[in-house]
């Protein structure tokens, strides 16, 4: 039992540095502009959809070596593409608001 209690601290301490690298992220490079054009809100809209894409569950022997790596590899995907679409969402909002302060 005291080693299920070892894995739990170790996934709320990788929860929890996720977390703040992608704020750290957000922090540092979320007040650069991005144009808001249609090409950049397609590509913005098909990282999103991509993103839910990478949830549909895959059909492999759950028990298999290679099964838990795959798993472990596509949670690091994940999570950039999250902090990636997070960015320039945000950055995108940003831009927005700022060229309609600017106007109005």
């Amino acid at each position: 039992p005291s080693m299920n209690y070892l894995r739990l601290a170790f996934a709320w301490l990788e929860g929890v540095w996720a977390v703040t690298m992608v704020a750290v992220t957000l922090r540092r490079f979320g007040k650069a502009p991005i144009a808001a054009t249609k090409k950049n809100i397609v590509l913005l809209a098909m990282g999103w959809v991509l993103f839910a894409l990478l949830f549909i569950p895959l059909r492999m022997d759950p028990l298999s070596g290679m099964a838990n790596a795959v798993y472990i590899f596509l949670d690091w995907i994940k999570l950039g593409l999250l902090t990636a679409l997070i960015l320039a969402t945000v950055r995108l909002v940003r831009s927005r608001a700022e060229n309609k302060y600017k106007l109005g």
